[in-house]
Formats: C-alpha cells, sequence, structure tokens
C-alpha cells in the first residue's frame, strides 16, 4: 500500500475574542503553525477516544477528583465552551481527551492537592464527511455513530454507500483522506492513500477505515472504466442495485427503465424494446456531478463499444432519446418527465441545453 507524505498547509486556529475573557491566558493550548508529519494507516485505523477531537454537539464527562467531588456531565456547546466549576466558561473545541485531561490536571492543581482528571464521550456528535471525487453523489455527508456508547464508527463504505456508491471510471486503488491532526502533534492535516480495492479483491477490510468528523475522502478517476469493480460493487451492496434510465422516441416499449449495474446505452435500449423503423439520430442527456447538462447526439450504431462515445455506459437519472427532433425532444421532456428526474435541473435549462 502506497502512502503519501505530504507538506501540510498552515493552520491557524482562530479563538473568538471574547474567549480570551474567559480563559486563563496559561490555560490556553499552545498551537503550531504548521504541521509536517508523516500518516499511516495505523494511524486512521485508531479508535481509542483518547485521540478523539472534541467539538461541539459531544456531550462529556469530567470526573475531576477522586471524591469525585466534581462530577459533572457536559455538552459543548456550539461555541466550543463548556463550564466546568471554579475555571468557569473554558474553550475545549479541538483538544482531544488526553490534551484536555492534561491542561485541566495542571490547573486544577490551583485548586486540588493531586487532580486526576478522568474524561470520557458519552454522546459523540455526527461524523460530517466531504466526499469528492468519481463517485455518484459527492457532496458533504452527516453519517451517525451507532451501536451500544455509539462506538460503530462510519467507514469508507459507509460513505460510498451513502452517495449511492462508486462509477465505472472510479480509481478505488488510490482513495485519498484528508484529516485534521491534534494540536498536540502540530495541528494542520495529514493525509494518505489507501487501496480500498482490496476490500473487494481479498475481503481485506482494514482498508475499510473508520471515519473522523471533518474528513475529507477524495476518490479519484480512472482513464479506462474497471467493470469489474461495478460487479463487485453491487455483490457487496456498496451501489444500488439498479438505476433510473428514461428511454423515450422510436423505441417498442420507451418508459423509466429500472437497469440493473452499470449497462450501456445501446443494451438499455434493447430493454426498450429495441428501435423502430426510421429511427434518426440519437440524443442523448446527462446532469454530471457539478448540475451541469451533458448532451451528446449520434447516429445509433448498434455493434459500437460499450463504453464508447456513441455507446456509453448508462447513470443513473440518464435519458435516451431516440429518433426524435431537438423541438420535440424538449416538447417531450416537459409533458413526460417526471420523479426523479424533475429537479434535478430547472426545465427551461434542460430544454435552453437541448435545443441549442
Amino acid at each position: 500500500m502506497a502512502f503519501l507524505l505530504t507538506k501540510y498547509l498552515k493552520t491557524i486556529v482562530v479563538f473568538p475574542l471574547f474567549f480570551l475573557n474567559l480563559i486563563p491566558l496559561n490555560f490556553l493550548p499552545i498551537i503550531a503553525e504548521e504541521s509536517i508529519s508523516k500518516l499511516g494507516v495505523e494511524y486512521l485505523d485508531r479508535n481509542l477516544d483518547l485521540d478523539y477531537i472534541l467539538d461541539h454537539g459531544d456531550a462529556i464527562e469530567i470526573i475531576i477528583d477522586k471524591e469525585a467531588q466534581f462530577n459533572t456531565n457536559f455538552i459543548i456547546d456550539s461555541n466550543g465552551t463548556i463550564t466546568l466549576p471554579r475555571l468557569n466558561r473554558v474553550y475545549v473545541a479541538g483538544l482531544t481527551i488526553n490534551e484536555l485531561k492534561d491542561i485541566l490536571n495542571q490547573k486544577y492543581k490551583e485548586f486540588l492537592v493531586d487532580p486526576n482528571c478522568t474524561i470520557k464521550v458519552t454522546k459523540y456528535r455526527p461524523v460530517k464527511i466531504i466526499l469528492k471525487g468519481e463517485v455518484n453523489k459527492p457532496g458533504i455527508y452527516n453519517l451517525s455513530r451507532s451501536g451500544n456508547s455509539a462506538n460503530v464508527i462510519p467507514t469508507i463504505f459507509d460513505v460510498l454507500q451513502k452517495a449511492d456508491g462508486i462509477t465505472i471510471y472510479s480509481d478505488l486503488e488510490n482513495i485519498e483522506i484528508i484529516r485534521k491532526d491534534s494540536i498536540t502533534n502540530g495541528g494542520g492535516k495529514k493525509r494518505t492513500t489507501i487501496n480500498f480495492l482490496e476490500v473487494f479483491s481479498s475481503g481485506d477490510l482494514k482498508n475499510n477505515l473508520p471515519l473522523n468528523d471533518g474528513d475529507i475522502v477524495i476518490v479519484k478517476k480512472n482513464k479506462t472504466p474497471a467493470l469489474q469493480q461495478i460487479r463487485s460493487a453491487l455483490e457487496t451492496n456498496l451501489n444500488p442495485d439498479t438505476l433510473n434510465v428514461m428511454v423515450s422516441g422510436r423505441v417498442n416499449d420507451p418508459g423509466l427503465k429500472s437497469v440493473y449495474g452499470s449497462p450501456s446505452l445501446n443494451e438499455v435500449i434493447t430493454i426498450a424494446g429495441g428501435t423502430k423503423t426510421l429511427k434518426g439520430k440519437i440524443t442523448f442527456i446527462r446532469f454530471d456531478q457539478s448540475g451541469r447538462i451533458i448532451k451528446r447526439k449520434f447516429r445509433y450504431k448498434p455493434n459500437s463499444r460499450s463504453g464508447s462515445y456513441e455507446n456509453p455506459f448508462v447513470k443513473n437519472n440518464d435519458m435516451i432519446f431516440v429518433g426524435k427532433s431537438s423541438f420535440n425532444v424538449a416538447t417531450e421532456v416537459i409533458s413526460e418527465t417526471t420523479s426523479p428526474f424533475t429537479g434535478l435541473f430547472s426545465i427551461y435549462g434542460l430544454v435552453k441545453a437541448i435545443t441549442d
């Protein structure tokens, strides 16, 4: 497995000015401007609560002394603060449990002979993941921790499944993960590249890494299609079983088709009963990941290679119009296009893209 060692961008951690009045200066953590460190899979695979970086929405229990005189439960508020006995309101977001424990032990020496704080998370905030690249629905996803004590952490598989899975061009051997580093390690970002394909090929789940809140997952693009990936994805329910494709015009059985796997345009036309005589050109329409409309117009070639320009592999919500003029296609979009296609793009924008 290849690991990527990078120089991380400068990290500026901003404490709102009014917090300076809430926290003694010697209580503020020391923050490094730059972090250069090596990250391997073994780091990302650690599930220890001690490495968990706290933020707003987390509920924590803090036991400050052995006699449990100051046992208290807290929820970190939207400002990243909690209110502690004798210390009042303090900023804790961005600290790991170990870091917070060390700072509190140091600070409570002003009030206690031998403070020995213990801290645990009693309720975790949702895990927000930014997913980019060659997946069916890139975007920002909120995933919940589940199970007893919320110790079941979302994984790469979970966020890919949430995004309706991978495409035939996904490069599963080079999925990049970018993660926040702790203040103790200098802050900044860490990154690694993993071979997620091994999860399918060998069943080795160590590369199905658990994800942390704020992680960025980037699925890179292959230059050539990898159909075996899609087959594996379907077998493991990573991708939905079926895709919705609209087929209209001079075919024997037009309408919305639910197709299995990742068939080509010609295969979908066959599913729609094949073309009629005097069929004319095909208008192929797709919504890309950025919301733009991709339009192709070409002659029907039943022997075209799968994945070629005239016979592309279809994706969810593709539209295929056989033997229709631009005007008739636009009219049909208005009269026949229904869910799940409505809402993907404005009717005006769609008609304009077709008729241009």
